[in-house]
């Protein structure tokens, strides 16, 4: 069972963080509007391809503020109905199709700038071009500075994405300038505008991609909560912790503890519902908890455990149960994800082998941190 729940992160804090994205957005629209039509100006007065797409990618980035804009809006409605957990990843949806977007406009870039090395026109210099470009490297870099400082205090990767693009706009602007020395190095610098457009739209997408499919939790979160669970009275391990995001401020959560196996079913609600309030007090996140009960002290549990650890492909091996009616011998294990097909198999084969009056039933487990280490 998982339960899913809303961060420490207040109602009210929740639509602070959209209005102040919401209003970064729009600052972003306006400035780089005005840069788009400035660089435009700038293109045709010297007849130079690199600064008209340059000007483009400045349209573009105002494309980019406008699915921020949009997406953050979105992601803020309240649950309902149809969708009781939210629209949070509405976000995660609209930062995605801005990635693909940007993508789609380097490669156009790109491609428009090799044509222009069969047909090359002399640029014209100018000084209000020149100025104008100038201008543009300044306004860049101060949109830069403010949109990344906002998105890193307000966890908005799309805000920091596009900070980070503005950063590298101001770059490929004044280097841009050199395309007057020479006319090739005009469409020269437009391929590489279009390479800095896409790889930022590519890096962009694979993100929210990756978010998409599930990534696993940060090694400091874990470990942090881990530890956590492990200094409360009556926790004795701690495995399976697995975490879902629904949007910047909702969460799945799930976790198995090891308690002692002589836990009456009332101590262990008990126990189970005082975790839970001291996570969520914590770290503002409700886990719900799953039980092994503990059986340690066996001579067998010790043989067993060691023998499996020894395998290459063990990652980690728990919640071992032993029925000593039927002699059935019951172990989660997590392997990493270069272990063949049948390896839980071969490994039951060896423990049968080993342990002839034992029967045992290897489950394999999800390897939630993602990682060669539990």
């Amino acid at each position: 069972m998982v339960i899913y729940t809303m961060r420490s992160m207040t109602r009210q804090q929740s639509t602070d963080r959209a209005q102040i994205i919401m209003r970064t957005s729009i600052f972003g629209i306006l400035t780089n509007l005005s840069l788009s039509i400035l660089k435009f100006i700038a293109g045709v007065r010297a007849s130079s391809f690199a600064f008209i797409s340059d000007a483009v990618n400045s349209l573009t980035d105002s494309l980019a503020n406008i699915i921020t804009l949009l997406g953050t809006k979105l992601s803020t409605k309240p649950a309902d109905a149809k969708h009781p957990l939210g629209y949070g990843r509405l976000e995660t949806i609209t930062t995605l199709g801005l990635g693909g977007l940007i993508l789609v406009v380097g490669i156009q870039t790109m491609i428009e700038a090799v044509k222009k090395i069969g047909n090359l026109e002399h640029p014209t210099f100018s000084t209000l071009a020149i100025g104008l470009m100038l201008l543009s490297v300044v306004a860049k870099t101060g949109l830069s500075y403010y949109t990344i400082r906002i998105g890193k205090e307000n966890d908005s990767a799309a805000l920091v994405a596009s900070g980070k693009d503005s950063a590298s706009d101001a770059i490929v602007t004044l280097l841009s300038l050199s395309s007057l020395i020479h006319p090739i190095l005009d469409p020269i610098f437009g391929v590489f505008m279009g390479i800095v457009i896409a790889k930022a739209g590519l890096s962009l997408f694979l993100d929210q991609v990756n978010q998409l499919l599930g990534s696993p939790i940060d090694a400091q979160t874990r470990k942090a909560i881990e530890q956590f669970l492990l200094s409360q009275p009556g926790v004795f391990g701690v495995h399976d912790l697995f975490l879902e995001t629904y949007g910047h401020d909702r969460l799945a959560g799930s976790v198995h503890v090891d308690v002692d196996a002589s836990l009456q079913a009332v101590q262990i609600d008990q126990l189970c519902r005082r975790l839970s309030k001291a996570v969520y007090a914590q770290f503002g996140i409700v886990i719900t908890c799953g039980i092994y009960a503990l059986q340690t002290t066996s001579q067998i549990y010790q043989e067993v455990m060691h023998m499996l650890q020894a395998y290459p492909h063990v990652v980690n091996a728990h919640g071992f149960q032993l029925d000593p009616t039927t002699h059935q011998i019951t172990i989660d294990v997590i392997t990493d994800f270069e272990a063949p097909a049948d390896f839980v198999d071969s490994c039951t084969h060896d423990l049968e082998t080993q342990f002839p009056s034992y029967h045992f039933e290897l489950i394999r487990d999800i390897n939630y941190a993602g990682t060669h280490q539990a």
